[in-house]
């Protein structure tokens, strides 16, 4: 961390760290809400997830949850690994042969999108 500019870090429990980053923490943060703020690439772009994911027919279920979105699929070898990476910059991982877990800021407003996309009122589990 040291060499990317950390003064220091502070353990703060087993899943947690929080990076030291001196004088310049103002304009780090500056700069990380002017990205969020921006649309940044694949934020809110809910035909692109779905398509990703092999489309709405193979999504059988979405949940938002705190900083993610839970995915149950039919078939995740219909997934383009590829797209869905692109389209989720935060993060993605496959919690087990039928579920994806998509990191994003916004998950409540994501999930009502791609219910929308999908013409379900909703798409929960």
């Amino acid at each position: 961390m040291k060499r990317l500019g950390a003064r220091g870090t502070v353990d703060v429990g087993a899943n947690g760290l929080q990076v030291v980053v001196g004088p310049i923490a103002d304009g780090v943060a500056s700069d990380i809400r002017a990205y969020l703020a921006s649309g940044a690439p694949g934020q809110d772009d809910a035909a692109g997830l779905l398509d990703a994911l092999g489309g709405a027919r193979n999504v059988e279920s979405v949940q938002s949850a705190a900083g993610r979105l839970l995915f149950t699929l039919r078939s995740t070898d219909a997934v383009d690994r590829e797209r869905l990476h692109a389209a989720a910059p935060r993060g993605v991982a496959f919690a087990s042969a039928s579920s994806v877990h998509v990191l994003h800021a916004a998950p409540a407003s994501l999930e009502s999108a791609i219910a929308a996309r999908a013409g379900r009122a909703s798409l929960f589990a």
